[in-house]
């Protein structure tokens, strides 16, 4: 099914309802649906050479959501940009996507200007007709166009291909170079179809929208609140890593953040006993998930059932999910992270070792995931799609898998446990050390969750040593190192550990580890 069809279907039953809360205004399906078909409307009269994938150039308001569903309305595909990300990784992200068309916010006009300066062939798509003439004078060389109700209306592609592209999410991965991820219609649905059965949403509930467009878990709030009929709440940019209040004002039944809001939470204070009672559903993905962190969580929010999901962008928001129980999931950890669980019905996981073959249960590999969600490769990268995309003989069957380059292990059960990063995994005087079993060391002595472990001297076959970078904790560094050697050998104590007064976070609320190694590569950590 055509993403765009879970909206329409809310708009036509729901109209009166709200639909979109953000910047301090409220806007209901039907709202959200003309400006769309507005959007919709000009998108359509351009060819499909300057429109097969579209731009959206705009960040946490009313044109950033109306602009993307108009572009699903068209029948394109839409590639979000984020402002925050350095104009150099933006430019690399226009070329390489080919497009032509962007639908802008004008509030971000002088902020894009110079992305868009370079190419006047890009047309420029706007919701509000009286920024038409300043985006004329700051892009006098552009075709500006705007959306507006009098244009003739089209035969809208609301029904397209199942293997047509719904959207385009650059990622780095740990080469650092963006790539842009095409997911299609069907990967997206069979995504949505599992979550709207496992969660069974309504259309009273009321969800978080924690994420940015850039990150593909913002797809998931978007649409499971949309195809049920709910009310998604953005929040402001300064709100994000400390959302407590904002929970609170808005009654909020579902929540979707990454780990480390947690942490920063625990940080200010905002996770006393019972805090969140308004919520059903407090769900975590994109980062690994600790166990103190789950615990913390869950006394917080004492309502609501608490998931641990993992999926890499390649295979469509999540693939597996992990429901955090009480007493029980405590033991099932492993190296005080909660477990990543099992694949959605349909969808399948597998680990493998060097050369791509099946290890046997118990054994840690590099986790390869299979089925109906993982994507079409990346665009305008063919080796690169060989080199992710594989195929692969598991128990008799040859299909195509999508290699993680996470390592994990299969419990007796048939749970997954994350164990790290396969590149997590470096050489310290001639020795293999996991990078996570010195984290979860320090981690277990530090009291907080904002711990990460590098190689000294970077960038090296063979480090000497091991720096921890810290931050939120009172105890010594005397303290750790007691802790780190009674539970550690000799080659993986930390031979330094800094403590930082905070930890830089990327666009998607992630701990940047990027950065982390920069500053310990320039002395500034």
């Amino acid at each position: 099914m055509s993403l765009i069809r879970y909206f329409l279907q809310s708009s036509e039953r729901h109209g009166s309802r709200p639909a979109l809360s953000v910047n301090g205004a409220t806007y209901r399906y039907a709202d959200l649906a003309k400006q769309a078909g507005d959007v919709a409307k000009v998108v359509e009269s351009l060819s499909l050479e300057e429109s097969e994938l579209v731009a959206i150039l705009a960040h946490r308001s009313v044109t950033a959501y109306a602009g993307l569903l108009g572009v699903l309305l068209a029948g394109r595909g839409y590639v979000p940009f984020n402002p925050k990300f350095p104009i150099a990784r933006s430019r690399h992200m226009l070329t390489l996507s080919g497009v032509k068309t962007v639908i802008l916010d004008p509030d971000l006009l002088d902020t894009f200007a110079p992305l868009l300066a370079d190419d006047p062939t890009i047309v420029i798509v706007l919701l509000d007709p009286s920024r038409q003439a300043q985006a004329t004078t700051r892009l006098p060389r552009h075709r500006i166009l705007v959306a507006e109700t009098h244009m003739p209306r089209l035969c809208f592609q609301a029904s397209v291909l199942d293997d047509r592209v719904a959207y385009v999410m650059f990622t780095s991965g740990s080469t650092g170079v963006p790539k842009g991820v095409r997911i299609s219609h069907a990967n997206i649905s069979a995504y949505l179809n599992q979550v709207l059965d496992r969660y069974q949403p309504t259309s009273e509930d009321r969800f978080s929208q924690m994420f940015d467009l850039t990150f593909d878990l913002s797809v998931h709030d978007m649409f499971l609140c949309w195809a049920s009929g709910g009310c998604l709440f953005v929040p402001p940019d300064a709100t994000v890593m400390a959302p407590s209040k904002f929970i609170r004002e808005h009654r909020l039944t579902f929540w979707f953040a990454v780990p480390s809001v947690i942490g920063v939470m625990r940080n200010f204070r905002m996770l006393k006993p019972g805090v969140f009672p308004s919520l059903r559903y407090s769900l975590f993905c994109g980062e690994a998930l600790p166990v103190a962190s789950a615990v913390l969580w869950q006394e917080a929010a004492p309502n609501s059932i608490v998931e641990n999901l993992y999926g890499p962008t390649e295979t469509t928001v999540a693939i597996t999910a992990y429901r955090w129980q009480i007493g029980c999931s405590e033991r099932e950890a492993e190296n005080g992270l909660v477990p990543i669980g099992r694949p959605f019905p349909g969808q399948r996981a597998a680990l493998v070792d060097d050369v791509l073959r099946p290890v046997a249960r118990g054994t840690v590999g590099e986790l390869c995931l299979g089925g109906s969600q993982v994507g079409l490769g990346y665009l305008n990268q063919p080796e690169m799609t060989s080199r992710r995309f594989v195929s692969l003989d598991i128990e008799g069957q040859r299909n195509r898998w999508y290699r993680t380059g996470d390592l994990a292990r299969e419990a007796a059960d048939g749970t997954f446990l994350y164990v790290g990063r396969g590149d997590s995994q470096v050489k310290v005087l001639g020795y293999r050390v996991e990078l996570g079993d010195v984290e979860h060391a320090v981690r277990q002595v530090a009291e907080t969750e904002f711990v990460v472990a590098l190689p000294w001297p970077p960038d090296q076959a063979s480090a000497e040593s091991i720096v921890v970078l810290v931050s939120g904790s009172l105890v010594t560094r005397d303290r750790i190192v007691q802790h780190c050697r009674t539970e550690l050998p000799p080659y993986m104590v930390p031979s330094t550990i800094t403590f930082l007064e905070r930890f830089p976070f990327n666009a998607n609320g992630k701990i940047d580890r990027s950065q982390l190694n920069q500053w310990v590569k320039n002395g500034q950590a």
